[in-house]
């Protein structure tokens, strides 16, 4: 099995587990917190994926570690299951999938807004009202600043991009210049 549809599908059974016990925002939130450190803290990433480190052993560090981050029972069991079964370098895809099917349980909807510069706090949220009152979910939004845009805003929606961008339309009226040469 790849390691996608591996981590898809624990996931799905960590999903449905939190969904139980009344811990799914939690034990989302954690599995968010464990990706980053998996990404920040390779020394961390690098001892835990060691074959030479002995299953006992992980399962003493990873207890440990937890302790040390106050993860819940349920996350932690999660993690002794992921090392017994050697994929916690899944960690990262299984909070991906953990935070998509706990959102779309809880009706939210996440969005990345670039835009060429700061602009005022109530345009975003005028910005995120509207997204709210066409999709018809609560909207979570990214912000992030990016000068190449020279102006106007582009908004990200799972596969759906919106460019407002003047550097957007540039290259539109670029390539019909081209096209109609």
């Amino acid at each position: 099995m790849s390691n996608g549809a591996a981590a898809e599908r624990y996931a799905r059974a960590i999903f449905e587990l939190g969904s139980e016990a009344g811990q799914l925002d939690r034990v989302s939130q954690e599995f968010e917190q464990l990706a980053v450190s998996w990404a920040q803290v390779p020394n961390l990433r690098l001892s835990l994926e060691n074959p030479m480190l002995d299953e006992a052993e992980r399962a003493e560090v990873l207890k440990e570690l937890a302790r040390h981050a106050q993860i819940s029972r349920l996350s932690m069991n999660a993690l002794l299951v992921l090392s017994k079964r050697r994929r916690l370098g899944a960690i990262p895809e299984i909070a991906r999938h953990l935070r998509s099917l706990s959102d779309e349980q809880n009706g939210v909807c996440r969005a990345k807004i670039v835009s060429a510069a700061h602009l005022p706090e109530a345009y975003f949220k005028q910005l995120t009202h509207a997204l709210e009152q066409s999709l018809g979910k609560r909207i979570v939004v990214e912000l992030e600043e990016d000068p190449s845009l020279i102006g106007g805003v582009v908004v990200q929606i799972g596969d759906n991009t919106w460019d407002g961008s003047i550097k957007g339309r540039l290259e539109e009226l670029e390539r019909k210049l081209l096209l109609s040469a």
